[in-house]
């Protein structure tokens, strides 16, 4: 338990904020699926990009020394994803918009269809910004004991 603590500890807001776009690459992988696998519009590549994204950003942000690329590698997959999602699908959007794009064709685009194209936008977007924050916070390094003493000799604690 104490591992866990010590490890939830080390973490800043740039990790927080990843793991929140890894979980919704996940949560976009699941609403993906549950809606267009029985369709043509269905890329089980991007399924599977959204899945690696997510176990990426988890795999690397376990270990200290590679937790700085956590981000850059759950964004990059969801770009990967968010383009294999929108050759997949575009021709839904054909479909939708063939008479024209009004407030009519709007309201007739399907809600997971939305949620993903959103969803995959929100998480390209937080792999970008995780890339330019620090994902642990910096350990502080113990000084030596001859550094100690110098030190405190210089401040006149030794004479």
């Amino acid at each position: 338990m104490r591992g866990v603590k010590n490890f939830l500890r080390k973490k800043t807001v740039g990790y927080w904020l990843s793991l929140f776009g890894a979980v919704l690459s996940l949560i976009t992988a699941v609403v993906y699926a549950a809606a267009y696998a029985g369709s043509n519009y269905m890329s089980w590549l991007s399924f599977a990009m959204l899945l690696f994204a997510f176990a990426a950003f988890l795999l690397l942000s376990a270990f200290d020394i590679s937790a700085p690329f956590a981000p850059a590698a759950a964004g990059i997959f969801d770009l990967v994803a968010m383009c294999l999602y929108i050759d997949g699908i575009y021709m839904y959007l054909t479909e939708v918009f063939y008479g024209g794009v009004n407030a009519a064709s709007m309201a007739e685009l399907d809600p997971a269809f939305v949620f993903c194209l959103l969803a995959e936008i929100v998480c390209v977007g937080l792999g970008i910004a995780g890339v330019f924050m620090r994902q642990c916070r910096p350990v502080a390094k113990k000084k030596s004991s001859a550094v100690r003493k110098a030190g405190s000799a210089m401040k006149g604690g030794e004479r």
